[in-house]
C-alpha cells in the first residue's frame, strides 16, 4: 500500500484546511482516495499536539479505541467464517472501490473528517502493508476479511456523524454518486478478475456445500447477524454479500417412534400391494376356467407360487452381489413390471391358456398357463417388498466367498415371508369370486386393465431411483458379467443398448401402448357386448350370448360349419339342438331357425323313464290282466277314469338346454323346475324353445336345499301342509358339469330326502359322468344303492369304445319299491313325438345296460369311506373326481376346436 505525506510536517490539520494543502506521494493507491496518511509518526504527533485539536483530543481516542475494537470483531467473524467454510461470506473489495468509498465520504464531510481518517488511514496502511508481504493466499483472504472490517467502520461512523452533525448537501453530491456506481462496476470486473490461489476451486459451484458458503451452519449465521445489527450495517453494504440459496433447517432428532413408523410402513406398504397382486392372479384363474375348468386350475397351487417367486429372488440375489439393490432396483420399476404384466395377461391369456393345454395336457397345460401369466405379477410385488425390505435390513453386497450362501438364504426367507401373504390374499380372492358374481369377475380381462392401470398410476408418486448411473450402461454391465462377452460381442452390445433411454421407467410405459391397443381392439372388435351375436374372425362360430354367471361363464353360441347350437358352461357343454335357417318374411330379418334333435343321446336317455313298469296297489285286476296277459278285456270303464286322473308330475333338478323338460311338457306332464343360475333358465328359455307356459314352476335355488325344505315340511304330518308339498311321479337328477358332480346333491341325506318327496312307484334318473372303475363312480353308485333297492343303469352306446380311464357317461333309473321288478315296456310311435334320434334311442337302450355289479363289489357296499354323507361329500368327491374331471377335458376338446373353446 502506498502513504501520504504532509507538503509541511509541521502544519497541523485543521477542519478549515484546504483540501489542496495535502498532497499524496508518487505511490499513492490509498484505500481512501482523497484523505492521506502521514509518512511517519512524528508528524502525527505534532498534528494530535497542536491546539486546535486540543478540544476533541478525548473524543477520538474513545471514537479510535471504538473502531479497534469493531474492526476486531468483523475481522474475527471474517476469519471464522473462513475456517469454517473456505470463504468469507462478506464480499471482497479491491484497492479502487475502498478508494471510491473514501473519495465520496470526503466530498460529503469536511475538515473535521480529516483527522479521523489520517488516524485510521495509517493503521489500516500499515496492516495492508504487512498482508501485501505475505504471498499465501490465506493472507489474501485476511486481507479481504480486514478491508470488510475498515468498510464496516467507515459506515459506523457515517451513521454516528449522521447523528450528532446536521446534514447538508454538498455542491457536487450528483458527481459523487455517479462515482460510486462507477466504482461498484469496476469492483465487479476486478473480483471476476482476481487470480484463484493453487487448489482453489473454479467455482463456487464446483465445491461442497460445506466449502462453497452457500449453505453455512446456523450458529455462523446468527453470530453475523448478531455483529451486523450491532454495527449498524447499511442495506447498501449488504448488497454485495452470497445469500444462501436453499436454507438448510437443523435435523430433528430420530427418536424410537420415528424408527417403528417407518418400520411399520415398509412393512405395510407391501403388505397393501399384495392384495391386488392377488387380485390379478385370482383373475388369472377365472380367465382360464373356461378353458380347463376348475379342477386342473386348482391343482399344485404351493408349488406354481414356489416357482413364480423364484426366478425373482435369485435375479435379487445376484444383483446384491455386486452392488446394493437401491442402486440398480426403483419402485417404479417394480410397480410397471406387475402392470406390464396385467396388460400381456389381458391381450395373451387366452392363447397362452389354450396353447399350454393343447401341449401339455389339461394338468400341467393349467399349471404352466398359470405360471406364464402369473410370475411377471408376482415378480412385480416380490421386487417391491424385497426392496422394501433392504430399507428395514439392507443386504450388502458379497465381499466374501461365505457372503453369497449367506445372502441367499436371507432372500428366500424374506421371500417366503411376503409370497405366503400372497398366497392367502389369492385364496379369499378366489373364494369370494367363485360364489357371487361382481364388476370385478364379469369380464376378467378389462379388471385386469383396469388394476394395471392403477398400478401404473399409483407408480407415478413413487421416488424414482437413486442411481446416478444412466439405465444402458446398468444393462450394458449386468450383460457383460452375467455372460462373460469379449470386447468386441460387448460392442456389439453397447451399439444396441446405447438407444434405450437414461431410465427403464419410461420404457416400460412405452412397451404398454401397443398392448392397450390391442386390448381395446379385442375388446371392441373381436369381442362386443354379448347383447349383439357376432361371428369369430375364422367364420365357423356365432356367439349369440356370453355371460358370467354363479356357475361359470355361461355361453350360447353356434357351430356354422356343422349347424347346431350349444349351450356352454366353462369347458363343459350343458345341451344343443341341431339347427336349419329358413326364410320367413313375416319375422323380423327375415330368417327363422328351426329347433331340432338334442346333439347328444344322453339328454333322450334320461326320458326312458316314462317307459318303466310302476306299480299301484289301487290299479284293477282288469289293467293289470291287460298289462300281464293276452287276454282281451274291455278298458271303457278304466279308460274313463283315466281321463279324470290328474297329469302326472315331473320334477328336473339341473335344467341344462332344456330338452328333458320340454318333452315332459310335451306329454302332458306338470313340470316343476329347480335351477341353481338363473342365467341358464333365461338361455334355456330364449335360444332353445322352452316354453314357459308349459312350467308349472321354476325355483331358481340349490337343489339339495329346494329337496331338504320340502322334505322336512313333508316330515312334520300336518294335512294342511302336506296339501302344499308335491309328490313326483318322475325325477331327472342332472347336475353333472365343469368334469365333476356337486358333492350336495349325492349324499346319502339328499337321496333320503329325495325319496320322502317321490311317489311309491316313482322313478328317479341320475345323470353321472366319470371313470367306471375310479373311487368317485363307486362312492356315488354305493350311496345311492344303500337307499333305493332297485336301481339298474344305462350307457349311451359310446361306452363300449372307451378305456379304463376314459369319461363314460350313464343314466342310472332307481325306484322305492321291491315289486315289480324295474323294467321298461317297448316304446309307441307317440312316444318318439317325432323325433328321429328320440325314436332310435328308446327303441336301442336295452343292449347298453352297464352291470352296476360288476363296478361295486360286496366289500365296496360296506365300505364306510365309500358312503357320501353330508359335510364331507364335496371335500371327498372332489379329490377323487381329478382322474374324471381330466378325462372330461380330453371328451370336450373332440367335441369343439380350440378356436371355438376360445370364444367366450
Amino acid at each position: 500500500m502506498s502513504k501520504a505525506k504532509f507538503i509541511k510536517p509541521d502544519t497541523p490539520i485543521s477542519p478549515d484546511s484546504p483540501i489542496h494543502s495535502i498532497a499524496p506521494s508518487s505511490r499513492s493507491s490509498s484505500i481512501i482516495g482523497s484523505s492521506t496518511r502521514s509518512s511517519t509518526t512524528d508528524s502525527e504527533s505534532e498534528a494530535l499536539d497542536s491546539p486546535l485539536l486540543d478540544s476533541s483530543q478525548a473524543v477520538n481516542e474513545d471514537k479510535q479505541l471504538g473502531r479497534k475494537e469493531r474492526l476486531n470483531r468483523a475481522a474475527d467473524y471474517s476469519s471464522d467464517s473462513t475456517s469454517e467454510g473456505g470463504y468469507s461470506t462478506g464480499p471482497q473489495l479491491s484497492e479502487e472501490e475502498a478508494g471510491g468509498h473514501s473519495e465520496a465520504d470526503q466530498s460529503t464531510s469536511e475538515g473535521e473528517e480529516d483527522s479521523d481518517s489520517s488516524q485510521s488511514n495509517e493503521e489500516n496502511s500499515s496492516e495492508d502493508s504487512d498482508i501485501s508481504a505475505t504471498r499465501d493466499p490465506l493472507a489474501r483472504k485476511d486481507k479481504s476479511n480486514i478491508r470488510r472490517g475498515v468498510e464496516i467502520e467507515r459506515h459506523s461512523s457515517k451513521t454516528e456523524r449522521a447523528s450528532t452533525t446536521p446534514t447538508e448537501t454538498p455542491p457536487n453530491s450528483a458527481k459523487t454518486l455517479e462515482l460510486e456506481k462507477k466504482n461498484k462496476k469496476k469492483t465487479r470486473s476486478t473480483s471476476r478478475k482476481r487470480p484463484r490461489a493453487k487448489g482453489e476451486a473454479r467455482d463456487k459451484r464446483d465445491l461442497p456445500v460445506e466449502e462453497s458458503g452457500i449453505e453455512a451452519d446456523d450458529n455462523i449465521e446468527e453470530e453475523g447477524d448478531n455483529v451486523e445489527r450491532e454495527e449498524g450495517i447499511s442495506l447498501s453494504a449488504k448488497k454485495g454479500a452470497i445469500i444462501p440459496l436453499v436454507p438448510v433447517r437443523p435435523r430433528t432428532p430420530r427418536t424410537w417412534k420415528h424408527d417403528m413408523a417407518r418400520l411399520i410402513s415398509l412393512y405395510v406398504v407391501p403388505l397393501l400391494l399384495s392384495v391386488p397382486i392377488s387380485l390379478l392372479l385370482s383373475l388369472n384363474v377365472q380367465l382360464l376356467t373356461p378353458l380347463y375348468n376348475s379342477i386342473p386350475l386348482a391343482l399344485h397351487t404351493e408349488s406354481l407360487h414356489v416357482a413364480c417367486a423364484l426366478l425373482p429372488a435369485i435375479a435379487f440375489w445376484y444383483i446384491t452381489l455386486r452392488s446394493s439393490a437401491k442402486e440398480v432396483i426403483s419402485f417404479r420399476v417394480c410397480f410397471s413390471l406387475a402392470a406390464l404384466s396385467g396388460d400381456l395377461v389381458a391381450v395373451f391369456g387366452r392363447k397362452v391358456g389354450s396353447m399350454m393345454g393343447n401341449l401339455l395336457g389339461p394338468e400341467w397345460g393349467a399349471f404352466g398357463a398359470r405360471a406364464i401369466l402369473g410370475v411377471g405379477i408376482i415378480s412385480g410385488g416380490l421386487s417391491f417388498a424385497l426392496l422394501c425390505f433392504d430399507h428395514i435390513s439392507p443386504i450388502l453386497p458379497a465381499t466374501k466367498p461365505t457372503d453369497r450362501p449367506r445372502n441367499l438364504g436371507s432372500i428366500l426367507y424374506r421371500s417366503t415371508f411376503y409370497v405366503f401373504h400372497i398366497y392367502f390374499f389369492e385364496r379369499m380372492w378366489t373364494r369370494y369370486l367363485s360364489i357371487e358374481v361382481s364388476i370385478l369377475n364379469r369380464n376378467p380381462e378389462k379388471t385386469i386393465l383396469f388394476v394395471s392401470l392403477l398400478l401404473t398410476a399409483i407408480s407415478l408418486f413413487l421416488r424414482p431411483g437413486t442411481s446416478s448411473t444412466p439405465f444402458p450402461t446398468r444393462a450394458q454391465s449386468i450383460i457383460d458379467r452375467s455372460f462373460g462377452l469379449t470386447p468386441q460381442a460387448s460392442k456389439g452390445v453397447s451399439n444396441f443398448t446405447s438407444f434405450l433411454p437414461s431410465h427403464a421407467f419410461p420404457l416400460l410405459l412405452l412397451l404398454r401402448i401397443p398392448l392397450l391397443i390391442l386390448a381395446l381392439r379385442q375388446q371392441v372388435f373381436l369381442r362386443p357386448p354379448t347383447s349383439n351375436p357376432y361371428i369369430t374372425a375364422n367364420g365357423e362360430l356365432r356367439v349369440i350370448s356370453s355371460v358370467r354367471s354363479i356357475t361359470g361363464q355361461i355361453v350360447v353360441a353356434e357351430n356354422l360349419k356343422d349347424g347346431y347350437r350349444f349351450l356352454r358352461c366353462d369347458h363343459s357343454i350343458l345341451g344343443g339342438r341341431w339347427i336349419r335357417e329358413v326364410t320367413d318374411d313375416s319375422i323380423k330379418g327375415g330368417i327363422r331357425t328351426n329347433m331340432g334333435d338334442s346333439i347328444f343321446a344322453t339328454f333322450n336317455l334320461q326320458e326312458i323313464a316314462v317307459l318303466a313298469h310302476r306299480s299301484d296297489p289301487s290299479e284293477s285286476l282288469i289293467r293289470t290282466l291287460q298289462l300281464t296277459t293276452d287276454l282281451e278285456v274291455d278298458l271303457d270303464g278304466e279308460l274313463d277314469q283315466e281321463e279324470d286322473k290328474e297329469p302326472e308330475r315331473a320334477l328336473i333338478i339341473g335344467l341344462g338346454a332344456g330338452i328333458a323338460a320340454s318333452t315332459f311338457s310335451k306329454r302332458g306332464m306338470y313340470v316343476d323346475i329347480a335351477e341353481i343360475d338363473p342365467v341358464v333358465y333365461m338361455a334355456a328359455h330364449e335360444h332353445f324353445l322352452l316354453s314357459a307356459h308349459s312350467i308349472a314352476s321354476t325355483n331358481i335355488i340349490d337343489g339339495s336345499s329346494f329337496i331338504s325344505q320340502l322334505a322336512d315340511l313333508k316330515r312334520e304330518n300336518n294335512e294342511t301342509e302336506e296339501s302344499l308339498v308335491p309328490m313326483w311321479d318322475y325325477v331327472i337328477q342332472d347336475c353333472f358339469t365343469g368334469g365333476t358332480v356337486p358333492g350336495e346333491l349325492f349324499t346319502y341325506q339328499f337321496w333320503q330326502d329325495l325319496g320322502e318327496v317321490t311317489k311309491v312307484d316313482g322313478i328317479i334318473a341320475m345323470n353321472f359322468a366319470g371313470i367306471l372303475k375310479s373311487k368317485a363312480s363307486k362312492a356315488v353308485l354305493v350311496t345311492l344303492l344303500s337307499v333305493f333297492p332297485q336301481c339298474r343303469a344305462f350307457g349311451d352306446g359310446f361306452e363300449a369304445d372307451q378305456g379304463p380311464n376314459d369319461l363314460v357317461n350313464m343314466v342310472v333309473f332307481c325306484t322305492k319299491t321291491y315289486s315289480p321288478l324295474l323294467t321298461f315296456r317297448a316304446p309307441t310311435p307317440f312316444d318318439g313325438l317325432r323325433s328321429p334320434l328320440r325314436a332310435h334311442v328308446y327303441s336301442t337302450f336295452h343292449p347298453h345296460e352297464i352291470r352296476l355289479d360288476t363296478i361295486v363289489s360286496d366289500e365296496d357296499m360296506v365300505d364306510p369311506e365309500l358312503m357320501l354323507v353330508k359335510g364331507r361329500a364335496k371335500k371327498e368327491l372332489n379329490k377323487w373326481q381329478i382322474g374324471s374331471s381330466m378325462a372330461t377335458w380330453r371328451a370336450m376338446q373332440k367335441i369343439l376346436t380350440p378356436e371355438m373353446w376360445l370364444a367366450y
